[in-house]
């Protein structure tokens, strides 16, 4: 897989008119102003979090990650919290994905959200099990579409500005710090999440700089991105009634606002973009799983018929983890449909909103194993920026960003501070991370050789051949 086929997954993974429509108009509607400001500071901060996570992923190619880079630098025990941690992440926010699916197609063509959901796991899980890989061309097809008529909104937003003039309103200190940071910074790194995932086929990757060239073009290009976007919202609407309108769920944010300055028709191709972006984000999501559990499946850490493979025209599909992941998302998505919750302010809000947490969480884990991985001598040829100061500076401002996004995300979800409900997500994370330690304790007691081996293996050269060496004929 190349460079720019990984950065077309990441980016889509992302899913930039999901951002748009769900998450941008979520965070106005938490009560918050300052969301564009919200994407530059967590872009600032992820960007130095995946400084030691791209340069572990070329000395530790794993099809999972964060499991394999935390064995390596913190041990085996850290290595299973996280697995832990990825697996319930991505699990969480390709669940949440699915309210959204459901509820933007109800809207178009009418139905149950329930039974469109439903249509889209069916789609997801027989695309997995029958190895049916998303095309490159598709995917760019499908993004280059996206992200021209997201830059067609900025365009009518800013020429087209409420009251004639374009408000800076959003950038002001008094709109970024407010009592709602926290949730903007969770549904800013949830908007983020996908840019992680090119790690997860380093060991299908052409040469070893196609994830780091891939994350670091995805890192430069959406945060920038997203805050360009933010900004196009309040501009358009007015910055003194942006809140409200986003709160208002009859509103329409943002089609009505490509209606308004080119005319009714446009809104409808851009909701028919965000089901297919939609689609192609819980496609990669249900693919990066799915490798996740093959490649802990294949360590005997999970039960080793999970790394079942396709054989014949399914050659290559990890079946037993995309199984087990379309059972996981039936469990997940059938709860919240049989509590009738609300497939956007409960299931999308909810799930993305801790899916960030955790995976922020994981991130800060693997910077400080980069440090204590480049510490032991590996990795010579790193700068000392990759070795150390990145590193560390990451793991400063992720700390910074878990802590503010676990004690103040009351606003984005809707609880009033201090309940109960209020540390259910937090309580979650802390949650798996305890389930790790006690995951690696007992495989410790009951299977010591495979514990030792946990984050070391690798392919079977005579039966997953050296992606590198693909176009080599003899």
């Amino acid at each position: 897989m190349t460079g720019g086929a990984l950065w077309l997954l990441q980016v889509g993974a992302s899913s930039p008119m999901a951002v748009l429509a769900g998450g941008i108009v979520a965070m106005y509607a938490s009560g918050a102003l300052g969301v564009p400001a919200a994407f530059l500071l967590v872009g600032i901060a992820v960007s130095l979090l995946m400084v030691g996570y791209v340069a572990m992923s070329r000395h530790v190619p794993h099809a999972a990650p964060g499991y394999a880079m935390l064995a390596h630098g913190l041990g085996p025990r850290w290595g299973l919290v996280g697995g832990a941690l990825a697996l319930v992440s991505y699990t969480a926010i390709q669940t949440s994905l699915y309210g959204l699916f459901g509820a933007t197609v109800a809207t178009l063509a009418g139905g149950s959200w329930k039974w469109w959901a439903f249509a889209a796991w069916l789609i997801v899980g027989t695309a997995g099990v029958l190895n049916v890989v998303l095309s490159t061309w598709i995917v760019a097809v499908v993004l280059i579409a996206e992200l021209a008529m997201i830059g067609t909104f900025i365009l009518a937003a800013f020429t087209h500005p409420a009251d004639g003039s374009i408000t800076l309103a959003p950038w002001s200190i008094a709109a970024i710090w407010t009592s709602g940071l926290g949730g903007l910074v969770a549904f800013g790194v949830a908007a983020l999440i996908g840019i992680d995932i090119g790690a997860a086929y380093g060991e299908e990757a052409k040469t070893n700089h196609s994830v780091r060239s891939a994350t670091i073009g995805a890192l430069l290009a959406l945060p920038a991105f997203y805050a360009l976007s933010a900004w196009a919202v309040p501009v358009a609407v007015g910055a003194d009634r942006v809140i409200d309108v986003a709160q208002d769920p009859d509103a329409g944010l943002p089609f009505t606002i490509l209606d308004g300055a080119y005319g009714g028709g446009l809104s409808l191709f851009a909701t028919m973009l965000l089901v297919t972006s939609v689609l192609i984000a819980l496609l990669s999501f249900h693919s990066t799983i799915s490798r996740h559990v093959f490649a802990m499946a294949r360590e005997r850490v999970l039960p080793h018929g999970l790394s079942l493979v396709g054989t014949g025209a399914r050659a290559g599909a990890p079946i037993g983890g995309s199984l087990l992941q379309s059972v996981t998302a039936a469990l997940v998505v059938g709860g919240f449909m049989l509590a009738d919750a609300d497939p956007l302010g409960v299931l999308f809000t909810w799930l993305s909103a801790g899916a960030a947490l955790g995976l922020m969480s994981l991130l800060v884990l693997v910077s400080i194993a980069a440090v204590v991985f480049f510490r032991r001598g590996r990795g010579r040829a790193e700068s000392i920026w990759v070795r150390g100061i990145g590193p560390v500076l990451g793991t400063i401002a992720g700390t910074a960003i878990v802590i503010v996004s676990a004690t103040n995300q009351s606003s984005l979800l809707g609880i009033t501070p201090g309940t109960p409900m209020a540390y259910l997500l937090p309580g979650a994370v802390l949650l798996t991370i305890a389930a790790g330690l006690l995951w690696a304790s007992r495989l410790r007691r009951s299977q010591p050789e495979t514990y030792r081996g946990i984050g070391h293996g690798r392919p079977n050269p005579l039966t997953h051949p050296e992606p590198r060496l693909a176009d080599l004929h003899v």
